[in-house]
């Protein structure tokens, strides 16, 4: 994958702290937490597109890239609030564990 890591890093610096930034076509949303160094994905919209693989599937692949490149540019990538229990459901559908999973809490 190409690098992108110095894109990542001027929209990170741009954005005002709790300011957010979301992708059209997954309808993934994240918020800066510059006091922590992050963006924490905070929420969905309904995406721009229909997709041939599920929405949830490509929501999670678009989390996974963005956490990737931005981590390149020394930025943390996390999930948050109900975020977090979307994991069980985009685990089904990709078919694999993301390593930064945290299971609902009961």
């Amino acid at each position: 994958m190409k690098d992108h890591s110095v894109w990542c890093r001027e929209l990170y610096d741009r954005l005002n702290d709790k300011g957010v930034w979301g992708m059209p076509r997954t309808g993934v949303v994240f918020r800066k937490d510059e006091a922590n160094n992050r963006l924490v994905w905070v929420a969905t919209v309904p995406p721009e597109n229909s997709y041939s693989i599920s929405t949830a599937a490509a929501q999670l692949s678009d989390f996974m890239t963005v956490r990737e490149q931005f981590q390149l540019a020394g930025i943390k990538v996390e999930k948050a609030g109900a975020i977090k229990d979307y994991d069980s459901m985009a685990d089904a559908i990709m078919g694999e564990e993301d390593e930064s999973s945290v299971k609902p809490q009961a």
